[in-house]
């Protein structure tokens, strides 16, 4: 698992905080970032191990992977 790099991923990483599944919108509303920032930020931290990933026909969800939960502190 790779750590977090920058003020982008960080952000991105709290603010898919909820236990459920979080669409990028949501994220987007949250924080005030454009939805295809939010998207790209959520694919690394997913290639980093930190977001699960969960595709639903055209819709990307997001959630905390257990152990990215605990690198939040």
């Amino acid at each position: 698992m790779k750590p977090i790099t920058n003020e982008y991923e960080r952000r991105v990483f709290e603010a898919a905080d909820d236990p459920d599944w979080t669409h990028v919108a949501d994220i987007s509303r949250r924080i005030g970032m454009n939805t295809n920032t939010i998207s790209k930020y959520c694919g690394i931290l997913a290639a980093k191990g930190l977001l699960e990933e969960r595709v639903l026909g055209v819709y990307k969800l997001y959630r905390h992977k257990e152990d990215g939960k605990r690198l939040k502190k």
